[in-house]
């Protein structure tokens, strides 16, 4: 089969649609590289396609996915572009830019690169794999044969293939996560299985071996007889001085290398990026980072960049005053630097979500303002803070009681003998929330997890799984499930199908959001729910939110939905538009109609009576006084708009100002309140912002159909006992 697939492959025309092969690049375990030629637009390219053996391995295939995902993902003109991601004939494949010159490894092994020309390929690949880790990539296999060149020598990083990244649901795969990487260029925490995942330190490592490799061209750990010797090596023996085979490399730049490869994590740069600014130091001939130059190094560097103001210098005694002032500078920049490097830290531990992210990340923050306080330490904490995490929180699994029965009948899943599922064979015993509303369960031939709201006796979730789970759990205290699997790992999801936490333990403690929580809303479908905007009522006690279905008048104390309005819209896709008329009436106004609903003390709706609308005119707004503005279309086509007082069209007036459509949250999610910066978890972007001054908090519709607040008081004194 194997011969089969490489004789087909040299036939012209047998490609992928749209491609033309050309000759084989490379080879290795699971894959084969060609240079190819892509049809429209025409250009040379680099195809990347799995190998025969392959073909029906799934594993595999999800990792050249996973690969495909993670470099499309990332915009950096230092990561291999990534055009195509696709399956051919069963096999899959990747089309990315042709580095036509070939690899690291390539040049390493025509001999040693001038030592400045390796030291700036570290700089420009550790700013690639640092704006990678930025976004939630980790690349965990950086080597020379990753790292390519193109025809103008400029570097590039490439082959994620073993990437991980923070998408929810990504699941872990056997094969890859067995060992993750190369093993001359493992980090020893990886090597010794005390961190099967990588970090962001490892990747730091890798970079390090990488620069050893370029200085000395020999690998930090050689010799082994096998695999087993050469993991222990990484784990054990000390990495030899780079100036022991290549003398000029100088003492700093072995500082750097041998801080890169430190044995503990802990002891390497808090960043690639401290790790690159050192390169960067190296380069322009400055004091490097990685320790304290001593004073008549200082001073021989200093004379080097400036020749004749040293010369005056030496002949005047305030040489040491300049050189005082000098040295303060530097640790003041030192410092500022450490401090930009352990907030960016922090962000990629948020990104990344590693379980008990949230201490470890609060904790860069804690060490981040020992050295200087500023906005963005209580910014980035606050954003942690948003997520669901394992610490010293509790949420309880519910207590087994005695809900109503599930049994397989023919063509469906009957609930004790009163109503039917659609649906097969049960996977695992369901589970029923605590209120008894909410049934979980696994069924059919579809690994995933259906939820049933048992008011409306219908699905509003199908949660997707990474595997046949053993057993459901509601919690007790939280709308949230968790999903054991085997192998004593976990996923906590909340009812609405979120992913909280990924393979974590199942007896874990699941810590909930500290000041930032989720609205709790009617179970409906995202095509139901889909929100227009929202209204607040001037008490703030409700907010009304519009679909193309109805109203929802929502409870602000309780942050849960209190009441619903359907409309009868005459257009699904048309907006239902909804304005307070002081706190106890909504103005609601669909394609033409206009009603006024009138609201309980408990946010219920109790009537509704329907107004007589004049034709050719649209309310706009209502404003805090209760006058309407409306927008009035001319028998020749124009529109102007009008103030009608108490909405009384007898009583109109021209109208001149603004029309107010809410604040809006800016790009990235941020919105911003008084001196606040608040972020949206997940990527999540806002729709419509409420700020509420007599509770200090802030409300959002967020984009994804789901309405969110921050309790601004909560976070003031969560900080505070955090000291942040």
């Amino acid at each position: 089969m194997l011969g089969a697939f490489e004789e087909a492959l040299e036939e012209q025309g047998f490609a992928p649609p749209g491609y033309e092969v050309v000759r084989e690049l490379a080879r290795g375990g699971m894959a084969a590289v060609y240079q190819a030629r892509q049809l429209r637009p025409e250009r040379e390219v680099a195809l990347k396609v799995v190998l025969p053996k392959f073909a029906e391995d799934a594993e595999v295939q999800e990792r050249f996915q996973r690969e495909g995902r993670a470099m499309a993902a990332l915009d950096h003109p230092g990561i291999l572009p990534v055009y195509q991601v696709g399956e051919w004939d069963g096999f899959a494949f990747l089309v990315m830019k042709l580095a036509r010159g070939g690899t690291l490894q390539d040049k390493l092994r025509t001999g040693l690169p001038e030592v400045r020309d390796a030291v700036r390929w570290l700089i420009d690949a550790g700013e690639a794999v640092h704006f990678a880790h930025q976004q939630g990539v980790l690349h965990r296999d950086l080597k020379p044969g990753n790292l390519l060149f193109d025809r103008e020598g400029k570097i590039y990083v490439g082959d994620f293939g073993v990437a991980r990244m923070d998408v929810a649901g990504d699941g872990a795969l056997t094969r890859t996560e067995a060992l993750v990487g190369t093993p001359n260029y493992l980090a020893p925490e990886v090597a010794s299985g005390q961190l099967a995942r990588g970090s962001v330190a490892a990747d730091q490592y890798g970079l390090g071996a990488v620069l050893f490799e370029c200085l000395t061209g020999r690998r930090p750990h050689e010799g082994a007889e096998n695999l087993a010797a050469q993991l222990r090596a990484v784990v054990d023996e000390e990495v030899l001085p780079v100036r022991r085979f290549r003398p000029e490399a100088g003492r700093d730049l072995e500082v750097i290398c041998a801080k890169a490869l430190a044995k503990n994590p802990d002891e390497r740069y808090v960043s690639v990026a401290a790790f690159v600014e050192d390169l960067k130091r190296w380069l322009d001939g400055r004091e490097i980072l990685a320790r304290p130059a001593t004073l008549p190094e200082k001073a021989w560097r200093w004379s080097r960049r400036h020749p004749l103001p040293a010369v005056l210098a030496a002949l005047l005694v305030l040489m040491a005053v300049v050189g005082s002032i000098l040295l303060l500078d530097n640790y003041q920049r030192r410092g500022q630097l450490l401090h930009e490097s352990l907030i960016e830290q922090a962000r990629a531990e948020r990104l990344l979500r590693e379980p008990g992210f949230r201490e470890r990340a609060l904790g860069l923050l804690s060490e981040a303002k020992e050295i200087q306080d500023s906005e963005r330490i209580r910014d980035e904490a606050v954003a942690t803070l948003a997520y669901w995490d394992v610490g010293k929180g509790k949420v309880a699994i519910g207590e087994e009681r005695a809900f109503p029965r599930v049994e397989e009948v023919e063509g469906g899943l009957l609930v004790a003998g009163d109503w039917e599922l659609p649906g097969g064979v049960l996977r695992c015993s369901p589970a029923w929330s605590e209120d008894g509303r909410f049934l979980a369960m696994v069924r059919g031939e579809r690994m995933e997890l259906a939820v049933y709201d048992t008011h409306r006796r219908k699905v509003f979730v199908s949660i997707p799984l990474q595997d046949w789970p053993e057993e459901i759990r509601f919690g007790k205290q939280a709308e949230v499930l968790q999903v054991v699997y085997e192998e004593d790992r976990a996923d906590w999801f909340s009812v609405n199908g979120e992913l909280l936490l990924a393979s974590v333990s199942p007896d874990r403690n699941l810590a909930p959001p500290v000041g930032f929580a989720f609205w709790e809303k009617q179970y409906l479908s995202p095509v139901e729910a889909g929100l227009y905007g929202g209204s607040l009522s001037p008490n703030e006690r409700f907010l009304a939110t519009t679909s193309a279905v109805g109203v929802q008048i929502w409870s602000v104390d309780e942050r849960q939905a209190a009441g619903f309005y359907e409309v009868e819209n005459q257009r699904i896709d048309a907006p239902t538009d909804a304005w307070w008329l002081g706190d106890s009436e909504l103005l609601i106004q669909v394609p033409g109609a206009l009603e006024v609903v009138s609201v309980s003390e408990a946010g219920e709706v109790l009537q509704a009576r329907e107004l007589d609308r004049v034709p050719g005119t649209k309310v706009r707004m209502v404003l805090a006084d209760g006058d309407w503005v409306v927008e009035v279309s001319d028998e020749d086509g124009g529109k102007f708009l009008e103030r009608w007082i108490a909405g009384d069209f007898e009583q109109a007036e021209e109208w001149r100002g603004e029309l107010d459509t809410g604040t809006q949250g800016e790009e990235g999610g941020k919105i911003v309140y008084q001196d606040w910066n608040l972020i949206l978890p997940d990527g999540r972007e806002a729709l419509q912002v409420f700020a509420l001054e007599k509770s200090q908090r802030v409300v959002v519709l967020t984009n994804d159909y789901r309405v969110a607040d921050w309790d601004l008081q909560v976070l003031r004194e969560a900080l505070g006992r955090m000291k942040l």
